[in-house]
């Protein structure tokens, strides 16, 4: 694997900076100072375990933060899958289209552009994002945010998000099997501005999350049985092959500059409260199924009703 040890004059002119860096750090570690996390659920199937939360920031859109372990798989591996865009329409069901338009083959930096299918009653979204990935002993930290686009078209009838974060860790973990470190423990926290009303947005989201991320696992699968039969890597994929050391004292030094707070790691302290208001259950149920049925017409039958009403 190809690296560069961190510069900070080599991230001056990047679409992600060591802010963005710090900022995932610290909400990964519970020292962020920003509000519990609500515990949503818990699934499991073999290969795969998950569980996930979320919380509403006084400003900005839904952050979620979910937790997967993925048995026998490395690091590695790993990311170069959730990385790749040639192969994400194999296992994202709601990506439309995705590729790398840019790429830089000093920092592994690239600007990726993904099309989103979204319900009939909401126009599809389209996203260009700056990715990049950085390691800290052993531990990927894996940074994508909306960056700015006025030389990418838009096409008409989509509305291109520009408020995006979704950033992960990956690292190799002991299996509970064999107590050795074979397991993969991908911790994501995730947050966009859907361009639709929040609480219908979370109702959407708790509802198409597990079928969309129990796809994951039998696609990481063959993900991993493509890579074993061909050496020939997208460019993404190549990209991803070329990341950026830091050293701990980087992030060590970001724990003390801002108020520290005590972690919350287990799920039991978190948050269980904070219930959606009731006006917006029966629009969230027809929201998931519009997003479980896609744009047929059965999700039309279902959202028809509400369509003049949510046409963004």
């Amino acid at each position: 694997m190809l690296s560069k040890e961190f510069d900070m004059r080599s991230l001056a002119n990047s679409a992600i900076q060591i802010d963005d860096l710090v900022t995932f750090y610290r909400k990964l570690h519970y020292k962020d100072g920003g509000p519990r996390w609500e515990f949503m659920l818990e699934r499991s199937i073999p290969g795969m375990t998950y569980q996930a939360w979320r919380r509403d920031p006084q400003h900005g859109p839904t952050e979620y933060r979910t937790q997967h372990v993925f048995k026998n798989v490395t690091p590695i591996m790993m990311k170069d899958f959730f990385w790749d865009d040639e192969h994400r329409h194999e296992w994202d069901s709601l990506i439309r289209s995705a590729r790398c338009i840019e790429g830089c083959f000093e920092t592994g930096e690239n600007v990726s552009h993904w099309i989103k299918k979204f319900p009939f009653f909401v126009s599809d979204r389209d996203y260009v994002l700056g990715r990049r990935i950085f390691e800290c002993e052993d531990i990927f930290y894996c940074i994508t945010k909306a960056v700015p686009s006025d030389n990418v078209p838009l096409e008409k009838r989509l509305r291109r998000v520009s408020v995006y974060s979704s950033c992960w860790s990956i690292q190799a973990v002991e299996s509970p099997d064999t107590g050795q470190k074979t397991d993969c423990e991908v911790i994501f926290i995730h947050s966009e501005d859907l361009l639709i009303q929040r609480d219908l947005a979370k109702l959407g989201v708790r509802r198409a999350m597990w079928p969309l991320v129990k796809r994951m696992e039998p696609g990481l699968r063959k993900y991993e049985a493509f890579r074993k039969a061909s050496s020939t890597l997208s460019l993404s994929a190549s990209l991803a092959q070329i990341i950026t050391r830091i050293s701990s004292s980087v992030l060590e030094e970001s724990d003390h500059s801002g108020g520290l707070r005590q972690r919350e790691g287990r799920k039991e302290e978190m948050k269980k409260g904070h219930a959606s208001a009731w006006k917006w259950i029966a629009i969230g149920g027809a929201v998931a199924m519009a997003f479980h049925f896609g744009k047929g017409p059965v999700g039309k039958v279902f959202l028809l009703g509400l369509s003049r009403n949510l046409r963004r």
